[in-house]
């Protein structure tokens, strides 16, 4: 088994000693026993946990949602792998909701967009315009496709 001290842990993680320390104050990495020569040594197991930390959060877990996973983890396989689940069921019922105000977001700039194309050269920008006159207006309704404060501000 190769041990590893925290810069070497750090490097072959692809992240600074500081999140390795981050990761063992808030529990989810275990801190090795600190020997009499000072110098803490990691495993083999502790690079796995530490990929599998930076694996998770880009799929877009938190850091709580790993620590959560981790107690459930403790209690039997398959208490944590019902647990896994649900939280992956959850993440992408939270992805299709991040897709969906994106559309709207693309579909107001697309509007914003056509106003340009419409434009006088001598008038000033419409969208400009367009964008000062809502400045009263929520992001949601800009998004949704109401484009009366649009049209006003051509």
């Amino acid at each position: 088994m190769t041990l590893m001290t925290i810069s070497q842990l750090a490097k072959k993680a692809g992240v600074s000693a500081e999140t390795i320390r981050f990761y063992e104050r808030i529990g989810l990495l275990t801190r090795p026993a600190t020997p009499t020569s000072g110098w803490r040594k990691y495993s083999e197991a502790a690079l796995a946990s530490v990929r599998y930390i930076k694996t998770s959060q880009k799929f877009g877990y938190t850091l709580s949602e790993m620590g959560d996973l981790q107690l459930t983890a403790a209690t039997g396989r398959n208490a944590f792998c019902g647990s896994v689940r649900r939280a992956t069921l959850t993440k992408i019922q939270a992805v299709e909701e991040q897709i969906t105000t994106l559309q709207r977001v693309q579909r107001g700039l697309q509007s914003l967009l056509t106003h340009c194309s419409v434009r006088v050269t001598s008038d000033p920008c419409p969208m400009f315009n367009a964008l000062r006159s809502m400045h009263h207006l929520q992001v949601n309704n800009v998004t949704t496709g109401e484009h009366s404060d649009l049209d006003a501000a051509r």
